[in-house]
C-alpha cells in the first residue's frame, strides 16, 4: 500500500499525468531548481537553526540569524539555479530572503511564548477508510507548546503572493499534520494551526475542531478514490498548461502536452522540416492566415486545413502525443465522445422511432430530433426504462479537431 502526503493527492491534483511519472511509473528526472525553491530552503533551514538554538538555551540575535542566512545561501548557491525572470538577478532574491528572516524575527521577538518540542518533526497520520486504512507522512516545520499547554504547528511561507484567510481554510496540509500529532501525542487535545507568511510578515492561525478533521478527511479519502480509480481505468490525462505547475515539471520532456515543444527545439533543421511535425504546424498556421483575408480562396485553403489537420491528427496519433509544436503556433489535438443515434437513412432508424412512440415520449422528440435526444440521454434525463432501451441504438463517435494557440514568448 503506498504511503501517501499531501503533496502526492496535490500532484494528483495538479497534473494526473505527472502523477503517473512520479509515483506510478517512477521515472527518475533530473529536477529543476528555481530561485523560489532555493529562497525558501534556506529561509527554512535558518529558521530551523535558530529555533533549535534557541531550544538549547541559545538566543541567537538578529543580525546573527540574518549571518545564518547569509552563509546558508552562498554556500549552496549554483548557478544551475534558475532565475526565470530576467530583470532580477539573484541579489535580489537573497535580499528578500533576508526581509523574510528580519519580518519573522521583529514580528515575534522576544520568543518566550512558547516552547518548542521539534523541528522538521515528521508525523504518520493515519485515516480510516471503509475497507482499508491510509497512512501519510507529513513534516511539520515547528511543533511547540504554548503556557496553556496547547500545541501549535507551525509552518513557514515565502511565497511572494498571500492567500485569503478562506482559501487557507480549504487547505488540508496543517490541519493533516494535526491529526498526526494528536495521534502521538494523546494529550493534544488543543490544537492551533500557524501559516507564516514570512515575507508579509503575517501570521494566518486557526484551530480546527472534530467536525473539521472529519471533513477533512473525507475530502482525502475523495481524492485517493479518484486516484484508485484512475489506476484501474489506466486514465491520467495531462492538464493543459496549468501555469507554474506546467511551467516547471521535470517531466516536461516526457508529457505529450510538451514533447514536441523538445523534439523541435532539438532539430537544427525543423522549421524546414515536415517529418516532425513543425513544418505541418507552420504551413496550417500560414493557411489560417489566409483564410482570415482572402475569402475568394476560402473554400480551397480549407480543403486544404484539413488535408494538413488530418496529418497533424495522424501524426499526434502515431508519436502519441497531444500537442504538436510549429514556431509561432501549437496544434492542440482535443478528443471529445458524442452520443450518436441512427440518422433518418439509417436501417435501424424505424426501429428508434418506434421505441421512442411506444415508450410515450414521441411529444418530447418529434420528428425524431436526435441531437435533443443524444443530448437528454448524457444528462440522464429520460426514464431510466427508455435510458436501458436506447442503449441498443447508442453509438459512441470519437472525434478530434486541431486548435492553434500562440505560442508564448
Amino acid at each position: 500500500m503506498p504511503l501517501y502526503s499531501n503533496s502526492r493527492l496535490g500532484k494528483f491534483e495538479d497534473c494526473p499525468r505527472a502523477y503517473k511519472f512520479k509515483y506510478i511509473e517512477d521515472i527518475d528526472v533530473e529536477s529543476r531548481q528555481n530561485v523560489y525553491g532555493f529562497l525558501g530552503s534556506k529561509v527554512h533551514e535558518a529558521l530551523e537553526k535558530f529555533h533549535k538554538d534557541l531550544k538549547n538555551g541559545k538566543k541567537n540575535s538578529l543580525n546573527e540569524l540574518i549571518d545564518i542566512y547569509l552563509e546558508l545561501w552562498e554556500e549552496n548557491w549554483s548557478e544551475d539555479i534558475e532565475v526565470s525572470h530576467p530583470e532580477y538577478t539573484p541579489k535580489h532574491f537573497k535580499k528578500v530572503g533576508k526581509k523574510c528572516i528580519k519580518n519573522y524575527y521583529e514580528k515575534h521577538r522576544p520568543f518566550d511564548s512558547v516552547n518548542t518540542v521539534a523541528t522538521e518533526l515528521r508525523v504518520y497520520p493515519t485515516i480510516a477508510g471503509e475497507e482499508k486504512d491510509y497512512t501519510f507522512q507529513g513534516l511539520i516545520d515547528r511543533l511547540s507548546i504554548d503556557k496553556k499547554g496547547r500545541y501549535i504547528i507551525h509552518d513557514y511561507k515565502t511565497g511572494k503572493n498571500l492567500p485569503s484567510r478562506e482559501n487557507l481554510a480549504s487547505n488540508r496540509q496543517l490541519p493533516l499534520y494535526q491529526i498526526g500529532v494528536q495521534q502521538e501525542y494523546p494529550d493534544a487535545e488543543n490544537v492551533e494551526l500557524v501559516w507564516h507568511y514570512v515575507r508579509f510578515g503575517k501570521d494566518f492561525r486557526f484551530e480546527f475542531n472534530q467536525e473539521d478533521l472529519n471533513q477533512v478527511k473525507e475530502d482525502i479519502l475523495q481524492t485517493i478514490q479518484d486516484i484508485e480509480k484512475a489506476k484501474e481505468e489506466d486514465r491520467f490525462p495531462p492538464k493543459r498548461r496549468n501555469g507554474a505547475s506546467c511551467d516547471w515539471c521535470d517531466y516536461q520532456e516526457l508529457c505529450p502536452e510538451w514533447k514536441h515543444f523538445y523534439e523541435t527545439e532539438q532539430s537544427f533543421e525543423y522549421k524546414a522540416s515536415q517529418v516532425n511535425g513543425t513544418g505541418l504546424v507552420d504551413e496550417l498556421a500560414e493557411v489560417e492566415r489566409k483564410l482570415n483575408g482572402l475569402k475568394e480562396e476560402k473554400s480551397e485553403l480549407e480543403e486544404k486545413r484539413e488535408k494538413l489537420e488530418e496529418e497533424i491528427l495522424n501524426y499526434a496519433q502515431k508519436n502519441d502525443i497531444s500537442s504538436v509544436y510549429g514556431s509561432e503556433k501549437r496544434a492542440s489535438i482535443k478528443t471529445e465522445e458524442r452520443v450518436k443515434f441512427p440518422s433518418s437513412s439509417h436501417k435501424e432508424r424505424d426501429a428508434l422511432e418506434q421505441m421512442i412512440i411506444e415508450s410515450d415520449m414521441w411529444r418530447d422528440v418529434s420528428y425524431l430530433n436526435i441531437r435533443t435526444l443524444a443530448k437528454r440521454y448524457r444528462e440522464s434525463s429520460l426514464p431510466e426504462e427508455v435510458l436501458n432501451k436506447l442503449e441498443k441504438f447508442k453509438q459512441i463517435k470519437k472525434s478530434k479537431e486541431v486548435e492553434l494557440e500562440d505560442l508564448e514568448n
